[in-house]
Protein backbone atom coordinates (compact mmCIF):
# COMPACT_ATOMS: atom_id res chain seq x y z
CA UNK A 1 0.00 0.00 0.00
CA UNK A 2 1.80 2.96 -1.17
CA UNK A 3 -1.16 5.72 -2.15
CA UNK A 4 1.29 7.39 -3.77
CA UNK A 5 -0.59 7.35 -7.34
CA UNK A 6 -1.83 10.34 -8.68
CA UNK A 7 -5.20 8.47 -8.69
CA UNK A 8 -4.53 5.37 -6.49
CA UNK A 9 -6.58 2.52 -6.34
CA UNK A 10 -9.50 3.09 -4.43
CA UNK A 11 -11.31 0.07 -5.28
CA UNK A 12 -11.49 -1.65 -1.60
CA UNK A 13 -13.77 1.55 -0.82
CA UNK A 14 -15.66 0.95 -3.50
CA UNK A 15 -16.78 -2.43 -3.02
CA UNK A 16 -17.07 -1.80 0.67
CA UNK A 17 -20.59 -2.13 1.60
CA UNK A 18 -20.97 2.00 2.70
CA UNK A 19 -23.55 4.42 1.11
CA UNK A 20 -22.62 6.52 -1.13
CA UNK A 21 -22.52 9.79 0.82
CA UNK A 22 -20.16 7.98 3.71
CA UNK A 23 -17.83 6.37 0.69
CA UNK A 24 -17.65 9.93 -0.50
CA UNK A 25 -16.44 11.17 2.29
CA UNK A 26 -13.79 8.38 3.16
CA UNK A 27 -11.86 9.03 -0.78
CA UNK A 28 -12.11 12.74 0.20
CA UNK A 29 -10.08 11.96 3.31
CA UNK A 30 -7.80 9.86 1.82
CA UNK A 31 -7.30 12.39 -1.13
CA UNK A 32 -6.82 15.01 0.94
CA UNK A 33 -4.33 13.37 3.19
CA UNK A 34 -2.30 12.78 0.09
CA UNK A 35 -2.85 16.01 -1.08
CA UNK A 36 -0.53 16.68 2.04
CA UNK A 37 1.94 14.68 1.09
CA UNK A 38 1.81 12.16 4.03
CA UNK A 39 2.29 8.32 3.27
CA UNK A 40 -0.38 6.04 5.82
CA UNK A 41 2.53 3.64 6.20
CA UNK A 42 4.30 6.50 8.08
CA UNK A 43 3.26 6.33 11.59
CA UNK A 44 5.02 10.18 12.88
CA UNK A 45 3.83 11.69 9.65
CA UNK A 46 0.26 9.93 9.70
CA UNK A 47 0.03 11.25 13.85
CA UNK A 48 1.29 15.05 12.98
CA UNK A 49 -1.23 14.72 9.95
CA UNK A 50 -4.11 13.59 11.76
CA UNK A 51 -3.74 16.16 15.24
CA UNK A 52 -5.04 18.97 13.11
CA UNK A 53 -8.25 17.02 11.87
CA UNK A 54 -11.35 17.62 13.02
CA UNK A 55 -12.78 14.33 14.51
CA UNK A 56 -15.04 13.57 12.08
CA UNK A 57 -12.10 13.95 10.10
CA UNK A 58 -10.33 11.70 11.64
CA UNK A 59 -13.13 9.02 12.28
CA UNK A 60 -13.81 9.25 8.10
CA UNK A 61 -9.44 8.51 7.31
CA UNK A 62 -9.02 6.47 10.04
CA UNK A 63 -12.18 4.20 8.62
CA UNK A 64 -11.18 4.75 5.38
CA UNK A 65 -7.49 3.24 6.32
CA UNK A 66 -8.76 0.23 8.23
CA UNK A 67 -10.40 -0.70 4.63
CA UNK A 68 -7.33 -0.74 2.40
CA UNK A 69 -5.28 -1.88 5.26
CA UNK A 70 -7.27 -4.95 5.14
CA UNK A 71 -7.28 -5.26 1.72
CA UNK A 72 -3.75 -5.26 1.19
CA UNK A 73 -3.64 -7.38 4.05
CA UNK A 74 -5.83 -9.90 2.42
CA UNK A 75 -3.87 -9.40 -0.93
CA UNK A 76 -0.54 -10.06 0.66
CA UNK A 77 -2.01 -13.38 2.43
CA UNK A 78 -3.44 -14.55 -1.23
CA UNK A 79 0.15 -13.99 -3.12
CA UNK A 80 2.33 -15.29 -0.18
CA UNK A 81 4.63 -18.34 -0.99
CA UNK A 82 7.18 -20.44 0.90
CA UNK A 83 9.94 -17.96 0.13
CA UNK A 84 8.48 -14.82 0.27
CA UNK A 85 6.41 -15.62 3.76
CA UNK A 86 8.80 -13.87 6.26
CA UNK A 87 8.45 -10.55 4.51
CA UNK A 88 4.73 -11.58 3.95
CA UNK A 89 3.97 -11.81 8.01
CA UNK A 90 6.20 -8.78 8.23
CA UNK A 91 4.04 -6.38 6.40
CA UNK A 92 0.99 -8.02 7.96
CA UNK A 93 2.33 -7.04 11.55
CA UNK A 94 3.10 -3.58 10.31
CA UNK A 95 -0.36 -3.19 9.02
CA UNK A 96 -1.85 -4.44 12.12
CA UNK A 97 -0.18 -1.82 13.86
CA UNK A 98 -0.70 1.10 11.68
CA UNK A 99 -4.16 0.20 12.03
CA UNK A 100 -4.03 1.53 15.57
CA UNK A 101 -1.87 4.64 14.85
CA UNK A 102 -5.36 6.75 14.70
CA UNK A 103 -7.47 7.24 17.96
CA UNK A 104 -10.89 9.04 17.98
CA UNK A 105 -10.74 9.80 21.31
CA UNK A 106 -9.03 12.55 23.34
CA UNK A 107 -6.36 12.12 25.43
CA UNK A 108 -6.56 12.16 29.74
CA UNK A 109 -4.46 15.08 29.51
CA UNK A 110 -5.41 18.39 28.00
CA UNK A 111 -3.17 20.34 26.71
CA UNK A 112 -2.90 24.49 27.06
CA UNK A 113 -2.74 26.42 23.85
CA UNK A 114 -0.76 28.96 23.91
CA UNK A 115 -1.91 32.67 22.21
CA UNK A 116 1.48 34.74 21.68
CA UNK A 117 1.99 38.30 22.03
CA UNK A 118 2.88 40.77 19.00
CA UNK A 119 6.54 41.08 20.86
CA UNK A 120 6.51 37.55 20.70
CA UNK A 121 5.69 36.99 17.21
CA UNK A 122 8.44 39.86 16.29
CA UNK A 123 10.88 37.65 18.43
CA UNK A 124 9.90 34.24 16.45
CA UNK A 125 10.09 35.88 13.33
CA UNK A 126 13.26 37.70 13.62
CA UNK A 127 15.33 34.32 15.02
CA UNK A 128 13.56 32.61 11.86
CA UNK A 129 14.55 35.62 9.46
CA UNK A 130 18.02 35.24 10.38
CA UNK A 131 18.65 31.38 10.33
CA UNK A 132 16.22 30.62 6.86
CA UNK A 133 14.23 32.42 4.33
CA UNK A 134 12.57 29.31 4.70
CA UNK A 135 11.52 29.14 8.16
CA UNK A 136 10.35 32.81 7.83
CA UNK A 137 8.06 32.30 5.40
CA UNK A 138 6.33 29.32 6.96
CA UNK A 139 6.08 31.00 10.34
CA UNK A 140 4.88 34.18 8.65
CA UNK A 141 2.58 32.73 6.60
CA UNK A 142 0.83 30.80 10.15
CA UNK A 143 0.81 33.24 12.16
CA UNK A 144 0.56 36.39 9.83
CA UNK A 145 -2.14 34.29 7.78
CA UNK A 146 -3.68 31.85 9.80
CA UNK A 147 -3.30 29.11 7.93
CA UNK A 148 -3.23 25.50 8.97
CA UNK A 149 -0.86 23.07 8.43
CA UNK A 150 -2.49 20.98 5.44
CA UNK A 151 -3.24 24.31 3.96
CA UNK A 152 0.08 25.83 4.04
CA UNK A 153 1.23 22.14 2.42
CA UNK A 154 -0.81 22.78 -0.53
CA UNK A 155 -0.28 26.61 -1.21
CA UNK A 156 2.05 27.23 -4.62
CA UNK A 157 2.82 30.65 -5.23
CA UNK A 158 0.05 30.41 -7.96
CA UNK A 159 -1.94 31.14 -5.56
CA UNK A 160 -0.59 34.53 -4.73
CA UNK A 161 -1.75 38.25 -6.22
CA UNK A 162 -2.79 41.49 -5.64
CA UNK A 163 -6.45 42.76 -5.20
CA UNK A 164 -6.39 46.46 -5.27
CA UNK A 165 -2.74 46.78 -4.33
CA UNK A 166 -3.56 44.93 -1.54
CA UNK A 167 -1.26 41.35 -2.01
CA UNK A 168 -3.44 38.09 -1.19
CA UNK A 169 -2.97 34.43 -1.08
CA UNK A 170 -6.26 32.55 -2.17
CA UNK A 171 -6.76 28.47 -1.24
CA UNK A 172 -9.39 25.88 -0.93
CA UNK A 173 -9.39 25.14 3.04
CA UNK A 174 -11.60 23.02 5.79
CA UNK A 175 -14.59 21.68 4.22
CA UNK A 176 -13.26 22.63 0.68
CA UNK A 177 -14.26 26.16 1.17
CA UNK A 178 -12.51 28.80 -1.12
CA UNK A 179 -11.22 31.97 1.00
CA UNK A 180 -8.98 34.77 0.11
CA UNK A 181 -6.36 36.17 2.49
CA UNK A 182 -4.77 39.22 2.86
CA UNK A 183 -1.19 39.59 4.14
CA UNK A 184 1.34 41.81 5.10
CA UNK A 185 2.90 43.81 2.34
CA UNK A 186 6.33 42.78 4.20
CA UNK A 187 5.26 39.13 4.07
CA UNK A 188 4.40 39.55 -0.01
CA UNK A 189 8.05 41.01 -0.31
CA UNK A 190 9.34 37.92 1.38
CA UNK A 191 7.70 35.68 -0.38
CA UNK A 192 8.77 36.95 -3.72
CA UNK A 193 12.36 36.98 -2.72
CA UNK A 194 11.77 33.10 -1.34
CA UNK A 195 10.33 32.53 -5.15
CA UNK A 196 13.71 34.05 -7.01
CA UNK A 197 15.38 30.81 -5.05
CA UNK A 198 12.53 28.37 -5.82
CA UNK A 199 10.94 28.78 -8.88
CA UNK A 200 7.74 28.26 -9.06
CA UNK A 201 5.33 25.70 -7.35
CA UNK A 202 4.72 25.13 -3.60
CA UNK A 203 5.72 27.64 -1.35
CA UNK A 204 6.84 25.61 1.54
CA UNK A 205 9.72 23.54 0.60
CA UNK A 206 12.23 21.19 2.10
CA UNK A 207 16.05 22.56 2.14
CA UNK A 208 18.92 20.28 2.60
CA UNK A 209 21.59 21.34 5.54
CA UNK A 210 23.85 22.31 2.50
CA UNK A 211 20.92 24.75 1.07
CA UNK A 212 19.56 22.96 -1.72
CA UNK A 213 15.91 23.24 -2.34
CA UNK A 214 13.71 19.97 -2.38
CA UNK A 215 10.46 18.97 -2.73
CA UNK A 216 7.22 20.76 -0.54
CA UNK A 217 7.71 20.28 3.12
CA UNK A 218 5.28 17.56 4.75
CA UNK A 219 2.80 18.81 7.78
CA UNK A 220 5.56 16.69 10.32
CA UNK A 221 8.39 18.99 9.31
CA UNK A 222 5.74 22.53 9.67
CA UNK A 223 5.21 20.77 13.17
CA UNK A 224 8.62 20.46 13.47
CA UNK A 225 9.87 24.02 12.67
CA UNK A 226 7.50 25.77 14.73
CA UNK A 227 7.77 23.72 17.97
CA UNK A 228 11.77 24.25 16.96
CA UNK A 229 11.50 28.40 17.09
CA UNK A 230 8.87 28.34 20.18
CA UNK A 231 11.68 26.52 22.63
CA UNK A 232 13.99 29.26 21.37
CA UNK A 233 11.35 32.13 22.77
CA UNK A 234 10.85 29.99 25.51
CA UNK A 235 7.48 28.25 24.38
CA UNK A 236 8.34 24.71 24.98
CA UNK A 237 5.39 23.00 23.30
CA UNK A 238 4.20 25.85 20.38
CA UNK A 239 2.45 24.31 18.11
CA UNK A 240 1.38 25.15 14.25
CA UNK A 241 -2.14 25.61 15.41
CA UNK A 242 -1.07 28.02 18.28
CA UNK A 243 -0.22 30.50 15.90
CA UNK A 244 -3.50 29.95 14.13
CA UNK A 245 -4.62 31.31 17.35
CA UNK A 246 -2.44 33.85 17.99
CA UNK A 247 -3.52 35.50 14.16
CA UNK A 248 -7.19 35.57 15.43
CA UNK A 249 -6.88 37.08 18.26
CA UNK A 250 -4.30 39.79 16.88
CA UNK A 251 -6.54 40.30 13.87
CA UNK A 252 -9.62 40.96 16.43
CA UNK A 253 -7.55 43.08 18.35
CA UNK A 254 -6.71 45.29 15.29
CA UNK A 255 -10.17 45.26 13.52
CA UNK A 256 -12.38 44.47 16.36
CA UNK A 257 -15.12 42.64 13.83
CA UNK A 258 -15.17 38.70 14.87
CA UNK A 259 -17.33 38.18 11.58
CA UNK A 260 -14.75 39.35 9.32
CA UNK A 261 -11.66 37.35 11.71
CA UNK A 262 -14.54 34.48 11.28
CA UNK A 263 -14.26 34.34 7.26
CA UNK A 264 -10.18 34.83 6.85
Amino acid sequence: LTLTNPKPDLSPLDFAKLSIGTRDKYKKAVYRMMDAQVSPLDERALLHYAYDLPPSGKAHLKAALRILFMDTARTAKANATPANIAQVQAALYRLEAMQDTLTTTQPDRVRVPHWLTQAQVDTLLGLALKKSLRDYTVLALLVGSGFRRAELCGLTFDSLSTVDDQPVLTLRGKGDKARTVPIPSTLYSRLMEWKSLTGPGRIARKVSKTGRIGASLSPAAVFDIVRYYGSLIGVMDLQPHDLRRTFGRIAYQQCKDIVRVQNL
